[in-house]
């Protein structure tokens, strides 16, 4: 559609069976509320061509739409008695999802016994409005995957649900509003002993092409829930916060030398494996990135295949000759791709790209 606009205290509660909304315009105005869908297992997308805009008193929720008690993706840790849900943070080893491409709904919190269920977990959200460079997303409201707090019954309360996953992939990002993954907070037993812990942080990811995280002077937080003021210390962990740099540039594929009789050197995307081309100078680390520098000693006629969750590679403008993505593999690239002589093979997704120059490749 050419634009959806919420005005007033309008509320579009989305049920079941919904997964996405697009417009070239999307904007929730003046206390308008867009609820996602309850009972999520996968990610929600509210996409927009030009623009995504959440004014001051409006409101995107997802908090509570994920797993319910005792549930989770089954790559999360189950947790045991007194537990909230385990998402972004936890023990050594328990925390899931991925803190760069965050897209897991929140677990939900675990139930006491057979009194109190656990709260239910955030909801999972994609924010996409990168058609162009000047397209932009405005948050001066409220955007949240929150988990739901643990109930309480009898003497007894359950675990707090896990917050979820917000992923915005945008040109432009600006506003003084709120993101949040928070998780739930802990249900209130009548003494310490019966009490559990609250849920976990959630994940929030946040890949701006033109505009660098400051130009969003807002929170961004996923912090872990509320724990009882019977049982303050019965607290979960917090969860991730990641912003990936405008680091990208112009990527070539293409132009390098092989062996002869080797065959033309293919970068094998395979399934479950995210490859970020993002352009990152010799010498620089970012925090949380694993560099992976790609050369063309290392690309053989056999192909090289990514075993990692995932990459990021220095410019390539002569390192790679082609690249094949396979299904349910995923490459972020650079606004501009030039193929030369090589082919870009996608049976996968390709993410970020703008302008894609096809010369004496395919």
């Amino acid at each position: 559609m050419a634009r959806l606009r919420m005005v007033g205290d309008a509320r579009l509660d989305l049920t079941e069976g919904v997964t996405a909304i697009g417009a070239a315009e999307l904007w929730v105005d003046d206390s308008a509320t867009m609820s996602l869908p309850a009972g999520q297992t996968s990610q929600f997308r509210l996409q927009a061509r030009d623009s995504l805009r959440v004014s001051a008193s409006a409101t995107v929720t997802g908090d509570g739409k994920g797993y319910t008690s005792d549930k989770r993706h089954e790559s999360c840790h189950a947790g045991g008695t007194y537990e909230g849900g385990f998402h972004g943070g936890g023990p050594a080893g328990k925390a899931c999802g991925d803190y760069e491409w965050p897209v897991l709904v929140g677990a939900g919190g675990i139930q006491y016994s057979s009194y109190s269920n656990g709260g239910t977990g955030g909801g999972s959200l994609l924010i996409l409005c990168n058609h162009t460079h000047d397209s932009e997303v405005v948050i001066d409201g409220t955007v949240s995957v929150a988990g739901a707090a643990g109930s309480q019954a009898a003497s007894y309360g359950g675990g707090g649900g896990a917050g979820g996953s917000m992923l915005v992939v945008a040109s432009r990002l600006s506003g003084s509003g709120t993101l949040s993954a928070d998780g739930g907070g802990s249900g209130a037993g009548t003494t310490s002993g019966y009490t559990s812990y609250s849920g976990s942080g959630g994940r929030i990811a946040l890949h701006i092409t033109q505009t660098r995280r400051a130009a969003f002077a807002g929170t961004v937080r996923a912090r872990a829930g509320q724990p009882s003021s019977v049982s303050p210390t019965r607290i979960g962990p917090p969860g991730t916060v990641f912003c990936m740099p405008d680091a990208r540039a112009l990527l070539t594929l293409g132009n390098i030398t092989t062996t002869p009789g080797a065959g033309l050197p293919t970068v094998h995307v395979r399934g479950g494996t995210t490859v970020t081309i993002a352009g990152l100078a010799d010498g620089v680390v970012q925090t949380g990135h694993l560099l992976s520098h790609v050369q063309p000693n290392d690309v053989d006629g056999g192909g090289l295949t990514t075993q990692t969750r995932s990459t990021v590679m220095r410019p390539l403008e002569v390192s790679v000759a082609s690249i094949r993505v396979h299904e349910h593999g995923r490459v972020v690239v650079p606004p501009t791709v030039v193929v030369r002589g090589a082919s870009l093979t996608v049976d996968g997704e390709v993410v970020g790209l703008h302008s894609l120059l096809l010369d004496r490749g395919r």
